[in-house]
């Protein structure tokens, strides 16, 4: 299953909503395929549609496929403006544990996404004891 969809739909509510300045992201398992990203580097692509006033993207259920870096490329190449990327890699719900749920390599991978990031974005990533507090912030 490509990304593609999930991108349009980010896409076209980025357009409707021109003043939106936060924006939460919960990913369920079972929309996602079973590849997990370990190797996180892409090029970036460039966006149809710049967004210049969203500054946060929260994302929820953030384990490090290949599908949730993409989803993050995506976003990123559309806003010009971020200022704040807050990974949480907990399941969306306790019913959301579709296979294991790896915490410890959800966070590795979420921290590859500061190589992705542009120039003054802050990656904020969930830990495992504040869970949904978030902290272990990084520049």
């Amino acid at each position: 299953m490509s990304v593609l969809p999930y991108v349009r739909i980010c896409n076209e509510l980025l357009k409707a909503s021109p003043s939106l300045q936060r924006l939460l992201l919960k990913i369920y398992s079972i929309l996602r395929n079973i590849d997990v990203g370990t190797n996180i580097y892409r090029t970036r692509r460039k966006a149809r549609y710049q967004h210049t006033q969203l500054k946060v993207v929260e994302f929820v259920g953030f384990r490090g496929y290949t599908k949730d870096v993409e989803l993050v490329e995506c976003l990123q190449a559309a806003l010009p403006g971020l200022e704040k990327l807050v990974i949480d890699p907990h399941p969306v719900s306790p019913s959301d544990k579709c296979g294991e749920w790896d915490i410890g390599k959800a966070i590795y991978n979420a921290q590859q996404l500061r190589n992705i990031l542009s120039l003054g974005a802050k990656l904020v990533i969930s830990s495992e004891e504040d869970n949904n507090n978030f902290s272990s912030e990084e520049n």
